[in-house]
């Protein structure tokens, strides 16, 4: 059973009293609770960013296929609002409609790197990277891609579409709880200013 934001909230907050009174250590439920998406976004990049655990937030975007235009994506669309944009050289591309022969698999595209741009010239591999907030994907002969599938990084936000997994759950709950700290830290500091 998947983990809601309210357990998560709870089990954070408890954490981060370490047994204290709420009035005592200034850290409440209602605290973690907006927390939650700074919390979540730290978990996906610390996951995505180790190989061992990156598996763990892929997920296939779309119904298994994307309609581009002209090749492209718009990643601040509706739909992608939890992508982690910056878990994207992680991803995977593959041209669905780039079939040669009978084989009945999608041609994976190469990650191109903007910053460091490739030349795959008469490669049997297209590439696609990000521009502007958009997805840009060309097959081996230059041209736009029309239908794209895309496995990439996702930021939890305990919801069905989005579950935080399982094996993240304790990672997720001890982020939550520093932030919790440091923020009860920075308003006793604050407190005692005034």
């Amino acid at each position: 059973m998947a983990l809601t934001a309210t357990q998560l909230a709870t089990r954070a907050t408890r954490e981060a009293r370490q047994g204290q009174s709420p009035t005592t250590v200034k850290i409440y439920v209602s605290q973690a609770a907006l927390l939650i998406p700074k919390a979540m976004m730290i978990m996906a990049e610390q996951t995505v960013n180790d190989g061992d655990t990156r598996h763990l937030l892929m997920r296939l975007w779309g119904a298994g296929s994307i309609a581009l235009t002209d090749g492209e994506l718009d990643l601040t669309a509706a739909g992608y609002e939890q992508l982690l944009h910056s878990g994207i050289q992680y991803s995977e591309a593959y041209d669905v409609d780039g079939y040669t022969g009978n084989e009945t698999q999608a041609i994976p595209l190469a990650f191109t790197d903007q910053s460091h741009r490739l030349q795959f010239g008469a490669s049997v591999f297209g590439n696609y990277s990000v521009r502007n907030n958009k997805l840009v994907a060309r097959d081996s002969s230059n041209s736009p891609i029309v239908n794209l599938r895309f496995i990439a990084p996702y930021i939890p936000d305990l919801s069905a579409t989005y579950p935080l997994p399982d094996d993240l759950e304790d990672k997720g709950q001890t982020i939550l709880a520093s932030l919790l700290l440091q923020n009860a830290v920075a308003q006793t500091a604050q407190d005692k200013a005034t």
